[in-house]
């Protein structure tokens, strides 16, 4: 198997109402956390990428398209884990000020 880097598309869904509060508030605020797992050099989808929180891990896999979705919070650290890949991490930003945020990450 060609080893490469993961590239995680995603895509972030608020699901928490207000997003002006303290900075200690705003880490428990929920997101629907949804993105697809990609190759970084050829854009190809990397199907069954474990998808985890750091601290908790919690998380999910993606599926044969590389999708996955599952809630977070802000602030949390998500690693991303596919066979014959380097591991990636990702943190939920805390300057999301919308009902709906994108961002690709390497």
């Amino acid at each position: 198997m060609k080893h490469g880097i993961l590239f995680p598309a995603i895509f972030l869904m608020i699901l928490g109402a207000c997003l002006g509060g303290k900075a200690q508030e705003r880490d428990h605020e929920l997101v629907q956390f949804t993105g697809i797992t990609i190759t970084a050099d050829s854009l190809n989808a990397v199907p069954y990428t474990r998808i985890t929180v750091k601290t908790t891990r919690e998380g999910t896999l993606s599926d044969g398209m590389g999708y996955f979705s599952f809630v977070a919070h802000i602030r949390d650290t998500i690693l991303f884990n596919a066979l014959g890949y380097k591991p990636v991490s990702f943190i939920i930003p805390d300057t999301i000020r919308h009902n709906r945020y994108s961002r690709s990450s390497s």
